[in-house]
């Protein structure tokens, strides 16, 4: 069912936010991304889409999808900041407040941009930076049915999968979509302000994998114990007494066990 624009934006107008009016919708399109980087008046600016021919990743990895199975969107900001350190985690923190703003429970999330509904991945995020014009790409799986083959879908994950369906949750998709706009704005403006530190306490509680033994892959393969963020984001992993901080890009990160 194509999302219904008339009562986003009513809820969008509702709040005063600056993207009312300003939301696009595409049946299909290579990339939501894409689109929105090649707008120079980005601010605010979302694009919606049904299916992505390009949708990607972290790391260039792409992101898999059937048609309208997931929410794919984009939002472009305005982020006059020169440290954007932890920007990807604060915007896992606005999808994990939004998808509890539904009523969706369980929500944790895994450095440095997955989210996982109890335990498993539900969606990611990619944050694309040029000059102050940010990006903030959401993949979030709503319902991917069941001919899905799962050798395919998501590519490359690490970690087992599943959809706001398979929990048990059918929210609205109009406001499932208002409510990431509008706590990835209010997000967004925050940290504009204050910067990852006022959000690094609340962002380790969300961490799945905090005080956890993880497998880190990267140009070395190790295995050690999160202990937390860093005040630009990075993750900090005790490799047996010795400290260790961790980077988005540089690595991959899974359960230690190895066992999914």
């Amino acid at each position: 069912m194509k999302l219904d624009l008339d009562i986003l934006n009513q809820k969008l107008s509702a709040v005063g936010s600056v993207s009312a009016g300003r939301v696009h919708w595409f049946d299909e399109i290579a990339s939501t991304n894409n689109y929105i980087a090649q707008h120079a008046d980005a601010h605010g600016r979302v694009c919606l889409a049904g299916l992505q021919t390009q949708g990607r990743g972290q790391r260039g990895k792409q992101w898999q999808a059937p048609f309208m199975s997931s929410v794919l969107m984009s939002l472009g900001w305005k982020l006059p900041v020169r440290n954007i350190g932890g920007l990807s985690l604060v915007c896992g923190l606005a999808v994990k407040s939004a998808l509890e703003s539904m009523h969706v429970a369980a929500v944790t999330l895994k450095w440095p941009n997955d989210v996982l509904l109890d335990g498993k991945k539900l969606g990611g995020i990619l944050v694309e930076v040029t000059g102050q014009k940010v990006v903030i790409g959401v993949g979030m799986n709503v319902n991917l049915g069941d001919e899905i083959e799962t050798e395919q879908f998501p590519v490359q994950t690490r970690l087992p999968w599943t959809d706001l369906h398979r929990s048990g949750y059918e929210p609205e998709r109009s406001s499932l979509v208002a409510a990431l706009i509008i706590q990835l704005s209010h997000t967004l403006e925050n940290f504009a302000e204050h910067g990852f530190d006022s959000f690094r306490e609340t962002w380790m509680q969300a961490h799945h994998f905090h005080q956890k033994p993880v497998a880190i892959k990267g140009a070395e393969d190790v295995e050690g114990i999160v202990t937390g963020v860093d005040t630009d984001g990075g993750l900090i992993v005790d490799l047996k007494g010795e400290t260790r901080i961790f980077y988005a890009g540089e690595i991959s990160m899974s359960p230690a066990s190895g066992g999914v």
